[in-house]
């Protein structure tokens, strides 16, 4: 069931990049993207991922699409071929909000202390901490240890935004100063 959900969301994923790149509207290619980013993070969570999943949900999702939306008033926005383009994203993002349901459906509840995790690998990851790691923070342990690539994959691409972010909005200024 989960197997196919997952190919199931990589081939909607493969559609949407496709949509964002073929839409004349600029909006338009945003609210794709962002349905994209928040399709990736339910693809993250189904794979057990879901603190990359809650990243992806913030940077991809939220504060990727307003600065798009900010660059996109910056500059010259397509007007769109008519009503037919805007069916499309309206399908998507309505497919999206019944997929996003469905997938939190089946998560555990906050802090449920016979999740999953909290029965089989919270311990394992406290008592490894104590023998292994040595150190005396979990958390600092798990993301400085256990997942360090991980961490360090989500520190580039945060920082790789941020000054892509920064180079954008420097392009529009002269070197005199002015816009």
């Amino acid at each position: 069931m989960v197997w196919g959900l997952e190919l199931g969301l990589f081939g909607l994923l493969t559609i949407l990049a496709v949509v964002a790149l073929e839409q004349r509207d600029l909006i338009g290619a945003v609210a794709v993207l962002t349905v994209y980013s928040f399709l990736t993070a339910a693809l993250l969570a189904l794979m057990g991922a879901v603190d990359v999943s809650f990243t992806e949900v913030s940077l991809g999702a939220a504060i990727t699409g307003v600065l798009f939306i900010g660059g996109v008033s910056l500059t010259s926005r397509w007007a769109p071929r008519g009503a037919a383009n805007r069916l499309p994203v309206l399908a998507l993002l309505a497919g999206f909000v019944l997929l996003w349901g469905f997938v939190t459906a089946d998560l555990p509840d906050r802090a449920d202390p016979h999740a999953p995790a909290a029965e089989h690998l919270s311990p394992e990851f406290i008592v490894m901490t104590e023998e292994e790691v040595h150190i005396p923070n979990v958390v600092s342990a798990v993301l400085g240890d256990f997942r360090s690539y991980d961490t360090l994959g989500e520190t580039t691409v945060i920082f790789t935004a941020g000054m892509a972010v920064l180079l954008a909005l420097m392009r529009g200024k002269r070197h005199d100063g002015t816009p």
